[in-house]
């Protein structure tokens, strides 16, 4: 037999690999197949095991072990990535796949990711050139912790059985291997004027109830102030155009500045039309009229399309400035079909040729403006795709860029739900304390993974590793509340939308002036609004007994969800 090769027991077939002739001999000769137990038991048992299912039982029964697990679930592939960076950088332990994923009959693909200091090192002997200076960071066993993925192969969503326990070393997060690639998304570097319209003036029809979507709350919010307050946040766009209905404009002006956290000059309403295009007509000549140089290209975005990847807006408005027109596009779900006069099928098409017309897209300003300017009424009032009027009446054809994330536009009743699940999946807290023994952190912990996705433990405050979270818990036990103020002003490095709680295990002291406290508090949240970071402070009253940490844990969580920027700066007793 030639060297290599793996012969079955029962019959002269051979293989190359362990997994065929497993599956050769239990289809075939209908025997389970012995596996080779490779799994050492991270103890001194010397226990060997074939599965890190059975060395689990193996150590809670055995050697008592409390091997505690989570399972969580994420929108698609690149949110529990982005996950699984998080949790190796907090907690030091680096997860790694030893097999491609492997696609089930039920309809879902399994990844198997595993401790990085699980197994033996495998050294290449041959190697002469500096043996003594390898150091492994293979500890001879098997660590329990892993990680079980599970992709939905329909709707691209991910469910982790995470075992978090290890056993048999420490973190080590000096020695983990620097990442190959970071997966944060960085926005193109756009260095021309960029200006957003966001036509916003319709009455919502299919959505069936009394008040525009535009206006419909998701936790406590107005869809289009989440749209507006993301584009706020783009560091390169200089106006935002909402265009309200004629009979809506006061509303949606009290609407955007009493609930958009960002506030200057940068927002400007203006009044629209019934119809779409006449309604980014009307932001067009608004910004030629308020604009004290046009932009060189403009955005149109829904202003009921509160999710977009953040690198989307630079790409498309580079790809605007180099080609005319840009839009994003995604795969045909359903497939499309015409009808009759008689109400029997026409045709269908292929869904393979087409594609869906989506949100952002991004123009020349003078090139969209002339298509508008030169635009037939019956454009005007029946029209829906910018795309299309541009290329009509200025020949330009649009760059189509590809994207597959959350760009739905609210529409039917049931997006609000929608809506709010995604708002809460990608929500995530960062919780703070020096003081790691604290009977608090349990019960604020428990309260938060209640409401948002992910909660991390972090033992110290540093802008890089906090940027990661939209959502900031900073426990003090013993800490003079002015130092934390003075020390407020670090978080203004944040480089996103940023919620932030601090609490005072040990109540507030005495012998401090609290009016005093208090409008110097008001003053650095006011500072911090306008870098988008809002600000919250919870004193727990001593008084009270230990169960008041309960009340406590789900105030910090109300604060957080909310994330009301009108209470920006107030004091809590809890």
């Amino acid at each position: 037999m030639a060297e290599g090769l793996i012969q079955c027991s029962l019959c002269p077939k051979t293989y190359t690999m362990n997994k065929n002739l497993y599956q050769h001999m239990r289809k075939v000769h209908n025997v389970k197949p012995q596996m080779k137990k490779k799994l050492r038991c991270p103890l001194d048992c010397e226990e060997n095991f074939s599965s890190h299912k059975d060395l689990r039982k193996h150590l809670e029964t055995l050697h008592k072990y409390v091997l505690e697990h989570v399972v969580h679930e994420f929108m698609n592939f690149d949110a529990f990535e982005e996950w699984k960076d998080d949790i190796e950088e907090t907690s030091g332990h680096k997860y790694v796949s030893s097999s491609s994923e492997k696609i089930l009959q039920t309809g879902e693909g399994k990844t198997y990711f595993f401790c990085h200091r699980s197994g033996v090192s495998k050294v290449d002997t041959t190697d002469q050139k500096s043996p003594k200076r390898y150091v492994s960071l293979k500890i001879g066993k098997e660590c329990p912790s892993s990680m079980e993925v599970a992709r939905s192969l329909s709707d691209g969503t991910v469910k982790v059985t995470f075992w978090k326990t290890h056993i048999g070393h420490k973190p080590e997060p000096k020695y983990a291997s620097p990442r190959k690639k970071s997966r944060t998304k960085k926005l193109e570097k756009v260095d021309f004027n960029v200006c957003v319209v966001l036509p916003a003036a319709g009455i919502g029809e299919r959505m069936g109830l009394e008040i525009p979507k535009q206006y419909i709350s998701i936790h406590q919010k107005p869809i289009i102030c989440y749209t507006v307050d993301a584009f706020l946040r783009v560091p390169f766009i200089r106006k935002v155009v909402v265009v309200a209905a004629p009979n809506s404009v006061d509303l949606m002006l009290q609407t955007v500045t009493e609930m958009c956290t960002l506030e200057g000059d940068k927002l400007l309403i203006t009044e629209g039309a019934g119809a779409r295009h006449q309604s980014i007509k009307s932001g067009l000549v608004a910004l030629k009229s308020y604009c004290e140089s046009l932009p060189e290209v403009v955005i149109i975005h829904d202003g009921v399309r509160p999710f977009f990847p953040n690198d989307i807006i630079g790409k498309v408005a580079c790809a605007a400035k180099e080609h005319g027109a840009a839009g994003v596009t995604n795969p045909l779900i359903s497939t499309v079909i015409s009808v009759d006069n008689k109400g029997f099928l026409d045709t269908s098409l292929d869904r393979n040729q087409f594609r869906a017309s989506e949100m952002p897209q991004a123009f020349q300003f003078d090139l969209l403006f002339k298509a508008y300017e030169e635009s037939s009424t019956n454009d005007l009032e029946n029209g829906t795709e910018c795309l299309q009027l541009v290329q009509k009446y200025t020949n330009v054809k649009a760059k189509l860029l590809p994207v597959s994330s959350h760009l739905w536009k609210v529409t039917h009743h049931k997006d609000i739900y929608t809506a709010a699940a995604v708002l809460k999946e990608t929500q995530t807290v960062a919780v703070i304390s020096k003081e790691s023994t604290s009977e608090f952190i349990p019960i604020l912990k428990k309260s938060l993974a209640n409401l948002f996705k992910t909660v991390h433990a972090v033992g110290k405050f540093s802008v890089p590793t906090l940027n990661k979270f939209s959502n900031i818990v900073q426990m003090y036990e013993r800490e003079n509340p002015y130092n934390v103020i003075e020390k407020m002003s670090s978080f203004q490095k944040l480089n996103q939308q940023t919620s932030i709680v601090h609490v005072f295990l040990n109540g507030f002291d005495s012998t401090i002036n609290f009016l005093e406290f208090q409008k110097q508090v008001k003053i650095c949240a006011k500072v911090l609004k306008l870098a988008n970071v809002l600000v919250y402070f919870v004193f727990h009253e001593e008084t009270d007994p230990t169960n008041s940490f309960e009340e406590m844990a789900d105030m910090v969580k109300s604060l957080l969800f909310d994330s009301n920027p009108h209470i920006s700066g107030s004091i809590f007793f809890s």
